[in-house]
């Protein structure tokens, strides 16, 4: 709730949990007419990588892969809370259908083809300190052996 109030300066209507598994907490919630996603980690291992994913799927969504629109995240190593709140893409989840796999074959082929069009400096996982600066996306290997 506190989140909404920040970045879109009104309550959440509704907080609702979701199934999802991995190391996030993850919640709908619908704030000023959106349905929205709220993700949320808070362990002490001051893994910022969020910051990267924001990266990553701001240059994706630029080269016109279907992304979420991210509009806040918090991520810095020292916060006690590292969260995300971006839109929330409709519709069922992978888990609950019952999936084509020649097409979803296809449409991740014409994905890839547009991710392969995002240049960054280096290789690997994203430098988040690089990004953190403000000089944009950086991978931490100099070269690929």
């Amino acid at each position: 709730r506190a989140a909404c109030r920040e970045v879109l300066g009104q309550d959440a209507e509704t907080v609702t949990p979701m199934r999802c598994a991995g190391d996030h907490f993850a919640y709908r919630v619908r704030c000023a007419g959106q349905e929205l996603l709220f993700r949320a980690a808070a362990d002490a291992t001051g893994d910022d990588y969020m910051l990267a994913e924001d990266a990553a799927m701001a240059a994706a969504r630029a080269v016109g892969v279907p992304v979420p629109h991210v509009l806040r995240t918090v991520a810095e190593p020292c916060a006690g809370l590292r969260w995300q709140l971006m839109e929330l893409v409709p519709g069922s989840t992978l888990r609950d259908l019952a999936i084509d796999r020649a097409a979803i074959a296809a449409d991740l082929g014409r994905i890839l083809r547009r991710l392969h069009t995002v240049g960054a400096e280096g290789y690997g996982f994203l430098d988040t300190a690089h990004l953190r600066s403000g000089a944009g996306m950086r991978g931490l290997d100099a070269s690929y052996g």
